[in-house]
């Protein structure tokens, strides 16, 4: 996969089953958050539309190369301390 390839990069935080927040984070500038990111988790959301705003390309910037060798719906493995 290469880097243009990728239109959308997504956020989900969840603790234990509960899902505090998820954002997603479009090329174009769309920026949709579903969540408060607290406990306990209220049904909140929004969208943003800001164009040239840089967000998706400074998150790109930070993507380690080896996510792209991957499939696009690659998921990181949890990591529980």
């Amino acid at each position: 996969m290469r880097r243009a390839d990728i239109g959308l990069i997504t956020f989900h935080m969840r603790v234990g089953t509960q899902q505090v927040i998820q954002l997603k984070i479009y090329r174009d500038g769309t920026i949709i958050r579903m969540g408060g990111g607290g406990m306990p988790p209220i049904p909140i959301g929004g969208v943003s539309y800001w164009p040239g705003n840089g967000i998706f390309e400074k998150l790109m910037e930070k993507l380690p190369p080896q996510l792209l060798v991957n499939d696009i719906a690659y998921e990181e493995p949890i990591h529980s301390q």
